[in-house]
């Protein structure tokens, strides 16, 4: 249990910052609550209106923060229109709701049973930012960027005033909405980012809940699909490592679009009918904001579910034969899929590092399709879809396919969720000694809690920590004593997670990539191969007017040993254990270039990085 004990630690350094924050998601998770309960009434029981105002509390936020920042481009007011829209809604909702004969509904144990299993959820995830200082990856330093732009400039877009990767759209629901509440809470940007991220993951495995309670009645099920969603396998949370703030929020209003879809599918008055889909467009179109290719998935499990429709009316055996053939299909393109090196890491959280737990649902799938066909097949129809798109182009500039692996790799355990929390609630069904059945679902249970206390990684992955105690030492000091116009070259690396061989962008690889968003010094990057043992590579920097290089810390990062070896061209200036910084010499047009690392004051910064190490 030392995960436990570092999110304590975390709750103890950041309980401040968090309860910031939960007061704005409390404000839209009581803003989407008064809601539904206006216009939906008792359709739905107060338990499962809770649940969805839990997992649909960004909606209100991000269509307030986009209406704001489309008046800001206007009249340059800034975020401020994103909270004073907010309050619209709000008070423009209030008095039709207080005339409700029970605004609150009838709160049950069912619904503090939800608001503890969100606080033990949310508690859980804080072990993950011990000891992380900025976001993972160099997306996470990416999405930081774009929000520090918003922040001093709501009103014009991203790609308008920064440069590449940002060339176009970027996802700008989420950025929209993290400025909005940074705004309202008076939050930093990155305690902002950092703490968002895992109040989003917190209530991920709630839509999963409400899908299979719903579905089956059943709560005990509904809690199996919960913990698996949430615990079972690496995925979704370890896309935080990646630094996947975007597609992770889209993830969750793709899902409350979904359940909503779902219940205006089942006997529901006619009005009512209009109403949901109403909300369901609305949670479409907001997770589409989140991350375009949630607009993709939606459409492919809206697909699913009018196919599994058909599928219903055939005969027993003929519905057999095509669920064969659908689960024959699904063999075959995972062993396509296997077969190639980039794309066969898809299945990595759920055939290597996940697999008892993925067994468990191929073991369940029978008694799933037996009592719940149409939502099973839908899920087993999602799941071919969803890795189908791996390798369907879309006509782009440059190749890209309808989804890119570690969006596909972050979404299975959807499907795979539902169809264990189907599976146990049609076991639950089946004519079994009451023993037998009793002790299956404690066999089950006890072997999810095993995997979770044995694999479950609740701490971001050194992987994909870019950014450490030393590389915060030399960037303060870069901050304060580098010239303003100081050039400084860091590494990076191509990645490609598409199926093919293509020419994309250099990436970054250390916590070089933090350097022009935490100092405003200007950057450019080269691969992490280059020979700085070469004049000509020497002669090059001169000539881009490369002034530093920055080396940081990893298995990824420039040759330290081989800019070492030169020091007539690479002098050092700041040399700590896992970052360094060499500066350019013997430039014939060298600019000015700062003062040299003073040698009696380096043991001072020797004993700041001690301090912040311990």
């Amino acid at each position: 249990m030392t995960w436990a004990w570092d999110s304590l630690t975390v709750l103890s350094e950041q309980g401040g910052n968090l309860l910031r924050l939960l007061a704005v998601f409390t404000l839209g998770a009581v803003l989407m609550f008064g809601l539904l309960r206006r216009t939906l009434g008792e359709t739905l029981d107060t338990a499962e209106t809770l649940l969805l105002a839990l997992f649909g509390w960004p909606v209100m936020w991000v269509l307030a923060a986009l209406v704001g920042f489309l008046l800001a481009r206007q009249t340059g007011f800034g975020p401020g229109w994103a909270v004073f829209l907010f309050s619209l809604f709000g008070l423009l909702l209030l008095p039709g709701w207080k005339r409700l004969s029970a605004p609150f509904g009838r709160v049950s144990s069912l619904g503090w049973g939800v608001v503890m299993a969100f606080l033990f959820s949310l508690f859980s995830r804080l072990a993950f930012l011990d000891g992380l200082l900025v976001p993972s990856y160099f997306d996470g330093a990416l999405h930081f960027q774009i929000i520090q732009n918003l922040m001093t400039d709501f009103g014009r877009w991203p790609w308008e005033v920064l440069s590449a990767p940002v060339s176009g759209y970027y996802h700008i629901g989420f950025h929209l909405l993290t400025v909005s509440l940074a705004f309202a809470t008076q939050l930093k940007e990155l305690p902002t980012l950092l703490l968002l991220g895992q109040l989003m993951l917190a209530v991920l495995p709630f839509p999963v809940f409400f899908l299979v309670r719903r579905e089956t009645g059943s709560i005990l099920a509904a809690g199996f699909a919960f913990l698996l969603a949430g615990w079972g396998w690496n995925m979704p949370a370890h896309a935080m490592n990646w630094g996947k703030y975007p597609a992770l929020s889209s993830l969750l209003l793709l899902q409350f679009a979904l359940c909503l879809a779902l219940v205006a599918t089942r006997p529901v008055p006619d009005r009512m009918k209009w109403v949901f889909w109403g909300v369901f467009i609305v949670g479409a179109l907001s997770a589409a904001l989140m991350h375009t290719r949630s607009a993709a998935v939606l459409s492919m499990c809206v697909l699913a579910y009018w196919m599994a429709g058909f599928w219903q009316r055939f005969s027993f055996t003929w519905r057999m034969f095509l669920l064969a053939f659908l689960l024959g299909g699904l063999t075959a393109l995972g062993a396509y899929l296997e077969a190639h090196s980039l794309l066969r890491l898809v299945f990595d959280p759920y055939l290597r590092a996940g697999l008892w737990m993925t067994l468990l649902v191929v073991a369940l799938l029978p008694f799933g399709v037996r009592r719940f066909g149409r939502l099973t097949v839908t899920c087993l129809l999602a799941l071919l879809f969803l890795l189908a798109a791996l390798l369907l182009p879309v006509p782009l500039e440059r190749y890209q396919t309808l989804l890119d692996r570690p969006f596909v790799q972050m979404t299975l355990y959807l499907p795979l969720a539902v169809l264990a929390g189907l599976g146990l609630a049609g076991l639950s069904k089946e004519p079994f000694p009451l023993w037998q059945r009793v002790g299956v679902t404690m066999a089950v249970f006890s072997a999810v809690f095993v995997s979770i206390g044995r694999e479950y990684p609740f701490w971001a992955s050194s992987c994909c920590i870019l950014f450490r105690a030393d590389d915060a030492v030399v960037l303060d000091w870069m901050k304060d004593q580098l010239p303003a116009d100081a050039h400084i070259l860091i590494a990076g690396n191509t990645l490609n997670v598409l199926p093919v061989e293509s020419s994309v962008e250099l990436r970054g690889v250390d916590g070089g990539v933090w350097i022009a968003p935490l100092t405003g010094r200007r950057v450019s990057m080269e691969h992490q191969g280059l020979d700085f043992t070469a004049s000509e590579t020497h002669r090059a920097l001169c000539a881009r007017g490369i002034t530093y290089i920055y080396v940081g810390d990893g298995a990824e990062r420039f040759d330290l040993t081989a800019i070492q070896a030169r020091p007539e061209w690479f002098a050092p200036v700041l040399s700590l254990p896992g970052a360094h910084l060499f500066r350019v010499e013997f430039c014939q047009q060298n600019p000015a270039l700062g003062q040299r690392w003073p040698q009696n004051r380096h043991d001072g910064f020797a004993h700041v990085w001690k301090e912040q190490r311990r």
